[in-house]
């Protein structure tokens, strides 16, 4: 699995910026219990002119770094301990799903994670930035079950790798469906 997209932001505005990201996974089966996948991401964004607003840029965490809160990883102002979110990204995630030994019509799948990222590059005129580019990594088990409603998971995960100005979170809940 693979995509690309390509934004250009200005015609007819005042905000002109070229973003570009990308993501690509590959998943395999082990038998009719267990899947493995490791899926990579990456982005960049131009500002054409001004810098980019801070709504225009990249943030990490949430769901695509298990273990930090949504925009947990950012650079962050110092001051307000606001996420002013970066010029580029990158991150990855190794996942093995398995079976947890119920019955098969209960939809029930439990998984092993391990998920990586880094963000960066942000206007440090607006006041003193965190800005460090390292990498950050979490850890965790997680589990899925197809409701009525609609996809259910949990998540459970450690941050391993991390600043002091990061912002994590242990548990992470979702529900709804993906289009």
């Amino acid at each position: 699995l693979a995509s690309y997209s390509l934004t250009y932001s200005g015609i007819g505005g005042s905000v002109r910026y070229l973003k570009n990201s990308f993501t690509a996974a590959q998943y395999h089966p082990f038998g009719d219990k267990m899947v493995s996948s490791v899926r990579i991401a990456g982005g960049h964004l131009l500002p054409i002119g001004d810098d980019a607003r801070i709504i225009d840029r990249f943030s990490l965490g949430g769901r695509f770094l298990r273990g930090f809160k949504p925009a947990g990883v950012a650079p962050r102002d110092r001051a307000s301990k606001d996420a002013v979110g970066g010029e580029w990204f990158y991150s990855g995630s190794a996942q093995i799903q398995f079976s947890v030994g119920l019955p098969s019509e209960y939809q029930v799948k439990g998984r092993a994670f391990s998920d990586f990222g880094s963000i960066g590059k942000t206007d440090t005129s607006v006041g003193t930035i965190d800005d460090v580019t390292s990498l950050r990594a979490a850890a965790g088990i997680g589990f899925s079950w197809d409701s009525p409603i609609g996809p259910f998971t949990i998540d459970f995960a450690k941050a391993f790798l991390k600043e002091s100005f990061d912002q994590t979170e242990s548990i992470r809940f979702s529900l709804g469906s993906r289009f």
